[in-house]
């Protein structure tokens, strides 16, 4: 154990919230029930509702920590709610939390522990994905990765599953509100391209939750762009099926979206040309002969 032990590392969590009050109570939970709780928690929310605000009212009475409330009027969305936690954090270091995710109990604990044992100053922690429809997934992020393989492993990475030096998290800008889908790729992929030292706990320490709530994944008009806007972003890092995929998966939801029988046609066409034949086929199922 090197002489900066677990227990004077500084960690503010951060929750960005968006009117889910039943959702962010149980998230905070998570947070309280931490092995190593943080040394503050620090909810914004970018809707000042009622709602929201009783619940910080009642749990701040509760909590072992101080609770600092901000409301975000200026930069809409996860990503500015995140970006004005960190600002707002008196911490070395920064843990965030979806308000519709949980930590397991020592997250923290051993998110500094790994960080003190190498020395590294971004820890990613492996991943249980809960959803109502399909079994319980294990999602985990390699290690030794750069900008160069990093799109070879996709997944394994959201806004709740990873801790990081303030200063390394500043340094690159923070979270990018441009990025309106896979914004903790984004964010990943340039702190990797910026540093390639990172660290992954093997452990699952994080539940990553599905839910049939309004979601950032929500099928939309607006996804469908975020995708497109993506891709464009890293297509030379990206491997050609990767990209495929994501093509197919915003002219999906354009033509799922459609309301003419013409851009239903349109969107399925774009579908078709990039995924090839072969690929539409593989993916209605129909085996090749």
């Amino acid at each position: 154990m090197t002489d900066a032990a677990p227990h004077r590392r500084k960690f503010s969590a951060i929750i960005p919230t968006h009117l889910r009050a039943d959702l962010l109570s149980e998230a905070i939970s998570s947070v309280a029930s931490q092995s190593l709780p943080p040394s503050e928690l620090i909810v914004v929310s970018d809707v000042d509702d009622a709602d929201t605000r009783e619940l910080m009212a009642a749990r701040e009475r509760t909590l072992p920590f101080p609770l600092r409330y901000h409301v975000n009027d200026t930069q809409p969305g996860a990503c500015g709610s995140r970006n004005q936690g960190a600002q707002l954090a008196l911490g070395d270091w920064l843990a965030f939390l979806d308000d519709d995710d949980v930590w397991c109990p020592d997250f923290l604990l051993r998110c500094a522990e790994t960080a003190d044992r190498k020395g590294s100053t971004l820890i990613l922690a492996t991943l249980i994905e809960r959803s109502p429809e399909r079994e319980d997934c294990i999602r985990s992020f390699p290690e030794g990765l750069d900008r160069y393989s990093f799109f070879s492993f996709p997944g394994g990475m959201t806004g709740s599953n990873f801790t990081i030096a303030r200063e390394r998290f500043l340094g690159v800008g923070g979270f990018d509100p441009q990025v309106t889908v896979f914004n903790d790729w984004d964010l990943l992929f340039r702190l990797i391209a910026a540093d390639p030292d990172y660290a992954v706990i093997g452990e699952p320490l994080v539940e990553w939750r599905q839910h049939e709530g309004e979601r950032i994944g929500s099928r939309s008009q607006r996804r469908a762009q975020g995708l497109d806007f993506f891709v464009d972003r890293y297509t030379q890092y990206m491997p050609p099926e990767l990209i495929a995929e994501l093509r197919a998966t915003a002219a999906s939801i354009r033509r799922d979206l459609s309301e003419s029988w013409a851009g239903y046609v349109e969107h399925s066409l774009a579908i078709a040309k990039v995924r090839g034949v072969s690929g539409v086929l593989k993916k209605l199922g129909v085996a090749r002969s």
